[in-house]
């Protein structure tokens, strides 16, 4: 028989003993096999009963009475992982905290407090002994964590340093377990570091989820955490995370760096070098070549306005670009509208662009070249053309064009950049054109224009701009085609949400996935695909009421499906263009308040959610919504009235020309 070692949060009193003998339980505590059951008996029932306030419960939690579950067998099983309080005055995830072993145990917190068993005194675990693949060892009637995998243990003991572990936790070697094996079962629920290199704490901070899930964060990063880009949390050393937690909310220095970062974002980033770019008249190779055909090709043409893009695929900006073209057409002819795309060869929807207008798609003819000649080859043409104002909605190469030639092309062509919403780093910080790019080149602009009055008041405020230079930087409220009628309802017994948008980083998947598992009652349809990042919907181990229904051609032909509302989340935005469709289609919204969204979405047009990250909050809205169809529709049609006023396309192109010269 094998042996193990009981170990407490005192290691002065734990003792080892053969796993036959020795129970570690107290043995006064007669009603201690309570705690180690997974199913919810008469027993389990009459214990919680006395502490459980059912009326509280069921209606801090509208989506547990949607169900018609008993919320005391709701709470047993699924409420206290989700870190719900069984009443007012309990706390679950505060008692938790207390005793963090309960959620290895997957014990439940209030049966712990109901026994009695809330001492201050830790509960005692089985650790077994140093072998690898050990087999699982019960302590007498002692909950015993499960021996990690042979697999599990053989990935991370490389990066365990045995060293280090014994000499930060010296009771471990007193134990006679393998400390690796200490730490993937206990250790790191009691906070303690694999090495000096990952502090334990600071990645289970910065990623909830894995916490929520009691899920070793040491394993969790050597095997998903490193390849997932999009996480907010990282490895750190632990003096790196005594460091970075200073300036986390609370920390020592959290206020004065919030506010120094609102005046100056690039502060983040201490360690970004201006480039300087050294580029040469044409003289040989492929860059002549190519210039030479451009030249051929617009013999004799000139265009008054050149419209930038990266790409044309599923992304709002380049739907505004869109936009801009549309009405730059209308007003100036579609002659004078040269549309260029610039980083890739993408053109996934022609029809957001008006076929009248010419188009080139620059990235392909310059594929395998370098950035200098790409420079050399833009600039040509946009000298050849003699063109008089250069549009910019997100074009990379056109930006770092800018960085390193913008005081001398702005002298000979007006220069607009169109910015919608910064970036935000997996590490917290703002970046992205409205922040990094934006601050090298502002001087050369001729105008800024946003997607929100929001973003525009941040420029202004952070550049210092007043008075005329406050004039340069203008928003131009985006607009779509409204529908005569709305969108169909599901007509079904479930509701049924509509979700559409790229699941990238910024609209936050893994806060969709919650919302789903926190509103079981209704089923929500995901449209769309990753487009800048490469995790899919799957990754996200979605509950059942979340369909995907991937990418659409058309807003407006997924509606026959009929919704009864439109979700949307995201962590930063502007003025999305899925609001405006969801908007036209006489959808109820439900939506963060981020960005720019307010300046569409109210407490009169739809349900704002204070804080992108706030499950209940998304909860209670959508219960609002769902329980007063009427006024769910009347604060939809009032949106759509908004839309018609101030979104339309008589506005926006009223708008553009304030900034035209």
């Amino acid at each position: 028989m094998s042996k193990s070692t009981v170990l407490t949060s005192d290691p002065d009193t734990s003792v080892a003993a053969p796993a036959a003998t020795q129970d570690p339980l107290p043995a006064t505590d007669k009603d201690d096999s309570l705690l180690r059951t997974n199913r919810l008996t008469d027993a389990v029932r009459n214990k919680l009963a006395q502490h459980f306030d059912s009326e509280f419960y069921l209606k801090a939690y509208p989506d547990v009475r949607a169900t018609g579950m008993d919320p005391v067998e709701h709470y047993f099983y699924f409420g206290w992982k989700e870190a719900r309080n069984p009443r007012e005055d309990f706390k679950t995830e505060a008692y938790l905290k207390k005793y963090p072993e309960l959620l290895a145990f997957g014990s439940c917190p209030l049966l712990h407090f109901a026994m009695g068993l809330d001492t201050g005194k830790r509960m005692p675990v089985s650790v077994p002994l140093a072998s690898e693949g050990a087999h699982p060892i019960q302590a007498g009637p002692s909950i015993t964590l499960k021996v990690p995998p042979v697999a599990d243990l053989k990935l991370i003991r490389p990066f365990f340093d045995e060293t280090f572990y014994c000499d930060e936790y010296p009771h471990v070697t007193r134990l006679g377990v393998d400390p690796l094996v200490h730490y993937m079962t206990i250790g790191w629920i009691e906070g303690n570091d694999p090495s000096a290199e990952f502090s334990t704490s600071f990645y289970l901070k910065k990623n909830p989820d894995i916490r929520k899930q009691g899920i070793n964060p040491f394993l969790h990063y050597h095997k998903f955490g490193k390849k997932e880009k999009w996480r907010q949390g990282r490895a750190v050393s632990r003096v790196e995370a005594y460091a970075l937690e200073a300036f986390d909310p609370g920390g020592a220095l959290a206020d004065a760096l919030s506010e120094a970062l609102e005046l100056e974002p690039m502060l983040g980033f201490p360690n970004n070098v201006n480039r300087i770019v050294r580029s040469l008249p044409l003289t040989h190779g492929k860059v002549v070549d190519l210039a030479a055909k451009l030249r051929r090709t617009f013999a004799g043409r000139t265009f008054s306005n050149v419209v930038l893009v990266p790409h044309v695929r599923m992304s709002g900006a380049t739907r505004i670009g869109g936009m801009l073209t549309h009405a730059l057409a209308n007003l100036h002819g579609d002659q004078e509208v040269l549309l260029v795309q610039t980083d890739a060869s993408h053109f996934e929807f022609p029809e957001w662009f008006p076929d009248s207008v010419m188009h080139l798609d620059l990235s392909t003819e310059m594929e395998g070249m370098s950035e200098d000649e790409k420079f050399k080859i833009l600039t040509d043409l946009l000298y050849g053309i003699e063109a008089k104002h250069v549009f910019n909605v997100q074009s990379r190469l056109f930006w770092n064009l800018m960085r390193a030639f913008g005081k001398q092309i702005g002298q000979e062509i007006n220069i607009t950049s169109y910015l919608f919403c910064w970036d935000v780093t997996v590490t917290g910080l703002r970046t992205g054109y409205p922040i990094q790019w934006l601050r090298d080149t502002v001087d050369f602009h001729h105008s800024v224009l946003t997607d929100s009055a929001f973003l525009a008041r941040d420029i202004r405020t952070r550049f210092g701009f007043t008075g005329d230079q406050a004039q340069r930087v203008q928003p131009l409220l985006s607009y779509t085609d409204l529908l005569p009628e709305p969108a169909p309802a599901s007509g079904q017994r479930r509701p049924r949400a509509m979700w559409a948008g790229r699941h990238d980083r910024q609209k936050r998947i893994d806060i969709l996935v919650d919302i789903a598992r926190a509103n079981p009652e209704i089923d929500i349809w995901v449209y769309g695909k990753p487009v800048l990042d490469q995790k899919t919907l799957k990754d996200y181990n979605p509950p059942s009421n979340i369909y995907d229904q991937g990418a659409f051609d058309s807003f407006e032909e997924t509606l026959e499906n009929g919704f009864d509302f439109f979700l949307y989340t995201a962590e930063w935005d502007g003025i999305p263009t899925g609001l405006l469709e969801a908007a036209a289609a006489r959808l109820p919204i439900v939506a963060p308040d981020i960005g720019g969204i307010s300046e569409l979405v109210d407490a009169t047009t739809g349900w704002l959610v204070a804080d992108y990250q706030d499950v209940d909050g998304y909860r209670t809205a959508i219960g609002e919504l769902l329980g007063d169809r009427a006024d769910a529709q009347a604060r939809a049609e009032t949106l759509y009235a908004k839309l018609g006023e101030q979104f339309s396309p008589d506005a926006y192109r009223n708008d553009l020309k304030k900034v035209l010269p």
